[in-house]
Order: structure tokens, then sequence, then C-alpha cells
């Protein structure tokens, strides 16, 4: 099991969720001694980025970088769920996610956040646009059917014309 996705299996989350939500609402609390209009919204999340960016080499211990993990996906989370709607909820091996029913799925700020502590990542808010253009196109379901494969090897997405013709193909 990855670091990320740390739980006891079938029993449930190693970590429950109100710990998660307390290093989230402390994170954002001292983060507004820098920024005071921090809240749970885009703006934030790119604010944060940023802050990661900067003190990057501060999160390179694999418990600290964890903890963070979480205080900054708890942070893209909210920030998620006050933009689309939504509801955390536990997927076994997988750890916290947010249900978004206009994504039609969940998606795991947490693991976006660690991704992005360990420099796999660019960040959190390119996610967060991500699933903004995604729910806009019709949710992963949408996008898998009309996913192919393009001719530079890679997944094209293929949006229909309208009624007027007009639309990518």
């Amino acid at each position: 099991m990855s670091e990320s996705q740390k739980s006891n299996g079938d029993a449930g989350p190693l970590v429950p969720f109100t710990e998660i939500r307390r290093r989230g609402e402390t994170l954002l609390e001292g983060a507004r001694e820098f920024n005071g209009s921090l809240c749970y919204d885009e703006a934030s999340v790119k604010w944060l980025d940023g802050f990661i960016a900067r003190n990057l080499r501060n999160f390179s211990d694999a418990d600290n970088r964890y903890g963070a993990a979480m205080a900054f996906g708890y942070a893209l989370g909210e920030a998620m769920i006050r933009a689309f709607g939504g509801t955390w909820e536990y997927v076994n091996d997988q750890g916290w996610g947010v249900r978004i029913e206009s994504l039609e799925g969940i998606v795991f700020p947490i693991g976006m956040a660690h991704k992005h502590l360990l420099g796999e990542l660019e960040s959190m808010s390119s996610k967060f646009q991500w699933t903004r253009k995604l729910i806009a196109q019709g949710g992963l379901n949408s996008f898998v059917n009309r996913a192919e494969v393009g001719p530079s090897g890679f997944f094209e997405i293929r949006l229909p014309k309208d009624e007027a013709g007009n639309g990518a193909e």
C-alpha cells in the first residue's frame, strides 16, 4: 500500500476524517497570517500551490509529507466541494475522496496533494481546473465514451458537433 493510501483495509481508514479536517483547518488558519483572504476556493488553492513551491524542501521527510498532504488535500477537497458540490467519502484501498455527482465520480485530493509534494504533479489548481472542464463536458462517463486513441498514441476527446455543425472532431 502506498504512503498516500494508509488504511486498515476493510476495517476503514487509519486516519479518521476528523484528523484530516483538523489538519486542513489548522493549515488554512496558519496560512491566513500571510494571506488573510484564504478560504476554500480556487484562488486559495492557487496560493497554496505557490506556498508549496516556495517551501518544498520542508516536505522531504515522508511522515511530514503525508501529514502535509492531508492538510493541503483537505483544503483542495473543500474547495472542490464548494465549487462543484460533493461529499467526502472513504474508499477502501484508495483513501478519502470527494464524490462529485456532476463529475460522475470521485476525486482524491489528498493523493493529488501528496503527488504535488513529491514533485510528480504540476499543481493542485491544475487538477481543480481539470475537474471543472470535465464536469462541463458531461463528467467522467461522457469523457470515457468519447475518448479515442489519436495519432500521437494518447487519448484524445472527440466532442460531438452541435446542431450548427460546430465542434471538435
